[in-house]
C-alpha cells in the first residue's frame, strides 16, 4: 500500500522537473547569441559574454603581466645593458645625436628605442625598470592593436579576443617584453603599420603614417644620414 501511495508523487515529481527542464532550455534560445555565435548563447560568465568586458578582462592581464615582470630580476642580456649604457651615457653627455658606449660612438643602430630610453630615465630615475619600461610599454601597445586590427578585418569581437589572448600567451612574447632590447619595439611599430595599412582604404592619408612607422624603425640614424652626405665631421 505504500509503494502505491507513493507512486504517483514520484510521477508527479519527475514531471515537474521535466517541465522545469523544458522551461529553462526554451529560455535559452530566447537569449540572444554571443557575438553572433549560437552556440555560446547562454553559456558564459555576463562579464565574459560582453566583448567590452572581455576586452578589460585581458587588457588587465596584459597591464599586470608585463609590467609586474619588469621589476623582477636585472638587464639579462649583453644587448640590454648595452641600449640602458647609451641611453645613460645621452642623459650624462646630453648629446642626443651621438649615443656612445665604452666612450666610442655607437652609430649603428637606429636611435629611437634608445631615445626613448633615455626619456624614461629621465623621468623616473636611472634603473633597470625604467629601461625595460619602454618594451613592456610597447607590448600592451602590440596586444590592443592587434585585438582592434583583428576585430576590424574580421567583424567578430571573439575572434579579436581570442587574437588578443595568444598574443598575451606567446612565450617568447612575454619574455622579450620583460628585456631592454628592440624585439617588442620593432613589433610595436610593424603592428602600427599595419593598422595604417586596413585603414589606407578609407582615407588615403593614411599612407603617410604607414610609411612613417616602418621608416623610423628601419631607416639609418639622422647622423649617419650626414656623414654619407658629407656634411658631418667623420667619426674617429
Amino acid at each position: 500500500m505504500e509503494g502505491e501511495q507513493e507512486s504517483p508523487r514520484r510521477g508527479i515529481s519527475g514531471y515537474s522537473c521535466r517541465l522545469r527542464l523544458r522551461q529553462h532550455i526554451a529560455s535559452k534560445k530566447s537569449e540572444p547569441a554571443v557575438d553572433g555565435h549560437p552556440e555560446l548563447r547562454g553559456t558564459w560568465a555576463p562579464t565574459i559574454d560582453c566583448p567590452r568586458g572581455r576586452f578589460l578582462l585581458l587588457a588587465l592581464a596584459c597591464a599586470i603581466l608585463f609590467f609586474g615582470a619588469i621589476r623582477l630580476g636585472d638587464l639579462a642580456g649583453y644587448d640590454d645593458a648595452r641600449y640602458a649604457t647609451e641611453a645613460k651615457n645621452i642623459l650624462r653627455s646630453g648629446d642626443w645625436l651621438n649615443p656612445t658606449n665604452q666612450n666610442l660612438p655607437s652609430l649603428e643602430h637606429p636611435p629611437l628605442f634608445v631615445w626613448v630610453q633615455a626619456i624614461f630615465l629621465s623621468i623616473f630615475g636611472i634603473s633597470d625598470v625604467a629601461a625595460k619600461a619602454p618594451s613592456a610599454l610597447s607590448a600592451l601597445g602590440t596586444v590592443l592593436l592587434v585585438y582592434w586590427l583583428a576585430r576590424r578585418l574580421l567583424r567578430d569581437a571573439l575572434a579579436a579576443s581570442v587574437a588578443m589572448f595568444i598574443m598575451l600567451a606567446t612565450p617568447y612574447f612575454v619574455k622579450y617584453a620583460n628585456h631592454a632590447m628592440t624585439d617588442v619595439p620593432t613589433t610595436f611599430l610593424f603592428v602600427c603599420a599595419m593598422c595604417a595599412w586596413s585603414l589606407v582604404d578609407r582615407d588615403p592619408r593614411w599612407c603617410l603614417p604607414r610609411h612613417s612607422c616602418l621608416f623610423v624603425r628601419c631607416a639609418p640614424g639622422p647622423w649617419w644620414i650626414a656623414i654619407r652626405a658629407g656634411v658631418w665631421p667623420p667619426v674617429r
